[in-house]
């Protein structure tokens, strides 16, 4: 790799404080960076590479990339929730879901749905400036985790969301909490009846009838204004066939998981972050109040905000 640093390839010895696998993945793999560095060959019940530093993770995405790919354990482990849809697909199937996906990241559809992240993050202040005026605390991670549910819910089944929202809530719960257990040995086998299994199928069976009877109903009444909307009608594929609705499912499961998920996490270490740098966060504000001022905030806003997405990115 140009520039590349170097890297000494640790190995821990055998089975190395195993025990934090099974019980924390992340103090575990946190643990691993401080102590054996940011290269680990890991041996053990679940073997692997850990790639830890920002120019090995460069390589692996931009540079080794081809020769790598989604048939692994932790994948497979997606696939028993995510089944075939665009989060473990690959190569011609990947390239043939993400052009039936498309339609629903056009300017023009995100533009529509400006109005529902605003209101939705306007609610989220307003319930902050409370928790202030009564000087309570709260659990921002917790209230980003809500705020980017919300959105992707309204912006995925529009008014069928409110009805539903605590049930959605609870299913992305369990599959977030599935997906980040470690796949251990006879554990991870989808035959085997732990509680976190168990709960998956559940979860599964309940999101998909959820899903199934949305589908229906925006075929007798298709005026709706959502992405399912939007999916349903580029649902003819290329080559004439018909997707059908359990793909249909699968997509709409992976995109309100990751959809919500990964922003939550973002937005969480963003404010911890702005905390950390002062010089940072009142830049932020300074630019926000030169920009929009008393003004709503408007799409139109968005490409003056130059720090704010620099913070962002």
């Amino acid at each position: 790799m140009a520039n590349a640093l170097k890297f000494d390839l640790a190995r821990p010895r055998l089975c190395y404080r195993q025990w934090m696998l099974a019980g924390n993945p992340a103090y575990f793999f946190d643990h691993l960076a401080r102590h054996c560095g940011d290269f680990i060959h890991y041996r053990g019940l679940f073997s692997f590479y850990f790639v830890n530093h920002p120019e090995l993770v460069k390589q692996v995405l931009t540079g080794t990339n081809k020769t790598l790919d989604k048939h692994t354990v932790i994948y497979d482990r997606f696939r028993e929730a995510f089944g075939d849809g665009l989060v473990v697909a690959e190569g011609e199937q990947w390239t043939r879901k993400r052009r039936l996906m498309q339609p629903m990241f056009s300017p023009s559809t995100i533009h529509g749905f400006f109005e529902t992240l605003l209101c939705a993050a306007e609610k989220m202040v307003a319930h902050w400036e409370t928790r202030c005026h009564e000087q309570t605390v709260f659990d921002v991670a917790h209230d980003m985790e809500q705020v980017t549910l919300r959105i992707a819910g309204e912006v995925l089944f529009s008014d069928g969301f409110d009805d539903a929202s605590e049930r959605i809530a609870s299913w992305t719960s369990a599959i977030n909490r599935y997906s980040a257990k470690p796949p251990l040995p006879i554990l991870r086998q989808p035959w085997f009846p732990s509680r976190t299994n168990l709960q998956l199928k559940r979860t599964l069976r309940e999101f998909h009838a959820f899903i199934g009877n949305l589908i229906e109903q925006r075929r007798q009444s298709p005026q709706s204004n959502d992405l399912l909307t939007t999916l349903l009608q580029s649902q003819q594929g290329e080559d004439g066939k018909a997707i059908g609705d359990h793909e249909i499912k699968e997509e709409v499961l992976g995109m309100i998981i990751g959809g919500h998920e990964t922003s939550s996490s973002a937005l969480t270490w963003i404010w911890y972050e702005l905390h950390r740098n002062p010089e940072a966060q009142q830049r932020l504000r300074e630019e926000i109040e030169l920009v929009v001022g008393k003004e709503k905030l408007t799409i139109d806003h968005l490409p003056q905000l130059t720090y704010t997405r620099m913070v962002v990115d």
